[in-house]
């Protein structure tokens, strides 16, 4: 059994909305596994981590891939082919209620997402990071247009994966068949992983108190290729030693667009429901500051209103980063948990001249949106 110590690991992202098991059967085994990865749910709360030392491995391959013209083209090619794939034939076959469905058409489907997560992974920041830094450095103008290239095609794959990960997408669709035409069970296929899932069309069937356990909570790692699956005793436990946090008036990051800014704060976690953002865009008004999991196309309205934005997550290429430049506001990311600590309402300074954000007055605090 694996040791894990939560100082050597920093967040990747988390989501307050369930996340499935056969979504981390296939986070396990991604791009951004190679930086070893931790994942833990508990509430509808899912997190995920990566080991702060080997996020360099990330980071030298993604500077291999974007600083030859040879490399990213075959990267930028798959990656395509892959988005094209899934537009044109995949989200037609899996994006409404499944009838009928074999063990072999499910391993494709888990095979085909694994594979686009893979190549996703490679545009996220331990992967663009570093290549970024390198190519400011060297004043790279053509490492800069890969990397801005990647960056822009980006944002044409997320609005696929949404139609994955979405409420009522690809994703759900194919567990709830297991567990409609299966299992004969609402939800019954949702906690379990991808080799659970495959057993079920040969007749096996989970153990209840195992599916309760994982219902409350579930951890998983992938260290060095080797993948964990806890006991819930040792979930629980290290779900807690991952997501404990203080309170505090002071948070830091990195700098991805400088400047000083005072607001109150509107909070957006990831979510998967366009409904749910629309509400927030109700709530903010203009010159709030947004804060948030990350950003993205679809929340680019919270953009436009935000006099700065704080970012838990997102690299110097990632949407919060790039729109912040383009508006010239200021901008904080990896700010682990800013989105726990700072309450909506709160009134908050953004010193992205230093990377922090302070906590200035918390009596304006007001309902979660």
């Amino acid at each position: 059994m694996k040791n894990l110590n939560p100082k050597d690991f920093k967040k990747f992202f988390s989501t307050p909305v369930k996340v499935r098991c056969f979504n981390a059967s296939f986070l396990l085994r991604s791009s951004i596994a190679k930086a070893d990865v931790f994942l833990t749910y508990k509430k509808c709360q899912f997190e995920i981590y990566i080991n702060k030392n080997k996020e360099i491995i990330c980071g030298k391959e993604g500077i291999k891939i974007y600083s030859s013209e040879k490399r990213y083209k075959k990267y930028s090619e798959e990656f395509r082919k892959s988005v094209d794939y899934g537009n044109k034939i995949f989200v037609a076959r899996f994006g409404k209620p499944i009838k009928k469905l074999t063990k072999k058409q499910f391993q494709e489907a888990f095979n085909y997402l694994q594979k686009f997560w893979y190549l996703y992974g490679m545009s996220e920041f331990p992967y663009q990071d570093m290549a970024y830094k390198k190519a400011e450095k060297e004043n790279n103008k053509a490492m800069k247009r890969r990397l801005n290239l990647a960056g822009e095609y980006k944002f044409t794959a997320r609005k696929l994966m949404n139609k994955f990960f979405f409420k009522k997408g690809v994703i759900e669709n194919l567990v709830s068949y297991v567990s409609n035409n299966i299992l004969e069970s609402k939800n019954g296929a949702d906690y379990l992983f991808i080799e659970e899932l495959l057993k079920t069309f040969d007749g096996w069937r989970p153990n209840k108190k195992l599916m309760q356990e994982r219902s409350k909570c579930y951890s998983a790692t992938s260290i060095n290729g080797e993948l964990i699956i806890f006991s819930y005793k040792k979930a629980i436990k290290l779900n807690k030693e991952f997501t404990e946090y203080k309170d505090t008036n002071m948070i830091g990051g990195i700098v991805a667009s400088p400047g000083r800014a005072i607001g109150r704060a509107i909070i957006s976690p990831m979510l998967d429901d366009d409904k749910a953002i629309e509400k927030i865009n109700k709530k903010m008004k203009k010159g709030d500051i947004l804060i948030a999991e990350t950003t993205s196309p679809d929340t680019l309205m919270l953009c436009n209103k935000a006099a700065a934005i704080v970012a838990e997550q997102s690299g110097l290429l990632s949407h919060a980063a790039v729109v912040s430049r383009e508006r010239k506001i200021p901008c904080v990311i990896q700010v682990t948990n800013s989105t726990k600590i700072i309450k909506n309402g709160d009134l908050v300074e953004v010193d992205a001249n230093k990377g922090i954000v302070r906590i200035l007055d918390k009596k304006r605090r007001i309902a979660t949106p």
